[in-house]
């Protein structure tokens, strides 16, 4: 009975032994990861190796033999050891193969108990973390703005526009004296060149492109033009009643040809109370005609080239003879050469020109002065003082 009892036990754990066997092997031939079948890809960056190893795909627990109870000892010890098939050996080629980087590889395996499936999991391998790389740094370059360039017309036409025209406004007060007005904002200080009659002055305008000015009328027609430098005039008449009654005495001349009018009133002699003259020019009226003569001097010498005059004006309904001389000083800017100038009368408002020449001395004579006595009647030299 016992011998019984013990085949029966030997019988059962060789079907075990013989069934784990079969077990082991089916597992090894289930549990060995496919080939990845993929596109094929070009110019791999990265490979990660797969870390599983197939020695772990049998859990420990299949591969523990069964033990025997105490009174088999003795048997098993008489028989040969049981080992699993060299079926469940792993090959080469059961082992995973590498992945390419950036593909999810697609396995399908039938189930498997638990174990199997801890021993088929492999763990990843962790890479050392490459150091934080610091960006290039951006070349940032940058042009200059360039500056803007504004043609001269836009800027004429961004500017504010302004009135350039021209106006002259005339007007005669007391003693036929003319008072000339002129705005021209578009032309400061500019030479403007005044004619009246005979008579040709120079002035300039202010920094506003203003003039303001009195002249005595020469001519009863109260005609006035101004010149600009540019050739451009601008003209002007106003009616001057008062000159009906008046005589005027004038002597005009131009830049360094310097002449001189002297007045003698009431038989009055060089430096006398009635010695009219550019120290002494006598006084305008303020109303109605005047009572005694008065001169007026003319132009402006910074005009250049300056245009200039001298005019006097005889007292009205003088009673007493009035003696007019025109002198000459010898200068260093007159000396040894010829003088030349222009004598104008105004008689009641008819006016007339002669020509004045006059040859001055040698610079030796520096300081001297010219006399031309009665110059209306007999325009030659009286006197060389």
């Amino acid at each position: 009975m016992d011998i019984k009892r013990r085949l029966a036990r030997a019988v059962s754990v060789l079907a075990v032994a013989i069934l784990l066997g079969h077990v082991v092997q089916t597992m090894a031939e289930t549990g060995a990861p496919r080939a990845v079948t993929s596109a094929p890809a070009t110019d791999p960056k990265i490979i990660v190796p797969v870390a599983a190893g197939p020695e772990a795909a049998v859990a420990p627990s299949l591969r523990t033999p069964v033990a025997a109870p105490e009174d088999d000892k003795a048997m098993m010890a008489d028989k040969p050891a049981m080992v699993a098939p060299a079926s469940a050996e792993k090959t080469p080629d059961s082992l995973p193969r590498p992945m390419m980087a950036g593909r999810t590889p697609t396995i399908t395996s039938p189930a498997s108990p638990p174990a199997a499936r801890l021993a088929t999991a492999s763990p990843t391998a962790t890479e050392a973390p490459s150091p934080p790389v610091a960006p290039a740094p951006q070349i940032i370059t940058t042009t200059a703005p360039e500056p803007s360039i504004v043609p001269k017309a836009m800027e004429v036409l961004l500017q504010p526009q302004q009135n350039c025209e021209n106006a002259m406004d005339l007007s005669v007060v007391a003693d036929a004296i003319i008072e000339v007005s002129l705005m021209s904002p578009c032309r400061p200080g500019e030479r403007l060149v005044l004619r009246h009659g005979p008579l040709a002055i120079t002035t300039r305008t202010t920094a506003q492109g203003s003039v303001f000015l009195k002249i005595p009328a020469l001519d009863a027609a109260g005609e006035v033009s101004l010149r600009f430098a540019d050739g451009s005039v601008i003209n002007g008449t106003v009616a001057v009643p008062d000159l009906a009654k008046l005589r005027r005495f004038a002597v005009q001349w131009m830049d360094r040809d310097t002449f001189g009018v002297n007045a003698f009133e009431g038989g009055s002699g060089y430096g006398g109370a009635g010695h009219i003259s550019a120290a002494n020019p006598g006084k305008l009226p303020l109303t109605g005609t005047a009572d005694s003569g008065y001169l007026m001097i003319l132009g402006d010498a910074e005009a250049t080239p300056a245009m200039l005059a001298e005019v006097y004006t005889y007292p009205a309904g003088s009673l007493g003879p009035v003696e007019v001389s025109i002198e000459a000083q010898v200068t260093s800017g007159t000396c040894g050469r010829e003088l030349l100038g222009e004598v104008i009368t105004s008689d009641g408002g008819k006016s007339d020109v002669s020509d004045l020449m006059l040859a001055m001395p040698d610079c030796t004579a520096l300081g001297d002065i010219l006399v031309l006595k009665n110059p209306v009647q007999d325009l030659t030299l009286a006197v060389a003082n």
